[in-house]
């Protein structure tokens, strides 16, 4: 067995590759088939999984854009409601104390329409009672006057005249006539006439014709 050289053992033994496909040759190919194939696979899975993370954030970009565009533009529009609202409200709430104060105006102005024509009407009543008044005095005086008069002028024309007891009275009875006025004795008839003459007779006059 010594006597074997080297090259003897490599020319049996062959190459070490031969070998090793002699040995492991079918496994080793498997192997290498398997990683080749686990390779690809990982690759693919790392090429979709590339990928759908850059479909991902591309969605979420587009996303974040979409809603900041649709959160900008709702609150531009809400912004102009709340604009034109409070706009709308200034208006309103201007209008309603323009009318408030119109009608305060014209309540004003009524009462004080109001209380000049009561109080023209007050004077005016008040001015024609005192007019009524002096001249219901004057009236009164006048009359008092004229009352007077004629009983001084009565009274003179008896001693004067020496008038009888009957003239007296048909002096008192035309007297009282021009005092009281027509009414005194409406509708007088000559008959009552000498009767109510008679009314007016001094208490002896009565006595003297009760005796006739």
């Amino acid at each position: 067995m010594s006597d074997i050289s080297k090259d003897d053992v490599r020319d049996r033994l062959g190459n070490v590759d031969q070998i090793r496909d002699l040995l492991f040759g079918q496994k080793i190919k498997e192997y290498d088939q398997r990683y080749e194939n686990s390779t690809q696979r990982l690759d693919r899975i790392e090429s979709e999984l590339s990928q759908f993370q850059t479909e991902i954030r591309d969605r979420i970009t587009n996303l974040q854009e979409s809603l900041t565009t649709e959160i900008r533009s709702g609150l531009d529009s809400l912004e102009k409601q709340l604009k034109y609202l409070s706009l709308t409200t200034h208006e309103q709430t201007s209008k309603l104390q323009q009318e408030i104060h119109l009608v305060e105006q014209k309540n004003v102005h009524g009462l004080e329409t109001l209380q000049k024509a009561v109080t023209s009407q007050n004077n005016f009543f008040k001015h024609d009672l005192s007019h009524t008044r002096e001249k219901l005095e004057e009236d009164i005086l006048f009359l008092k006057g004229q009352v007077v008069g004629e009983l001084e002028q009565g009274l003179a024309q008896l001693k004067e005249a020496k008038l009888s007891r009957i003239d007296l009275a048909d002096v008192l009875f035309e007297l009282c006539l021009k005092v009281k006025g027509a009414e005194f004795i409406p509708n007088l008839k000559e008959g009552s006439e000498n009767h109510l003459k008679t009314d007016f007779l001094l208490p002896e006059q009565h006595g003297s014709e009760s005796h006739h």
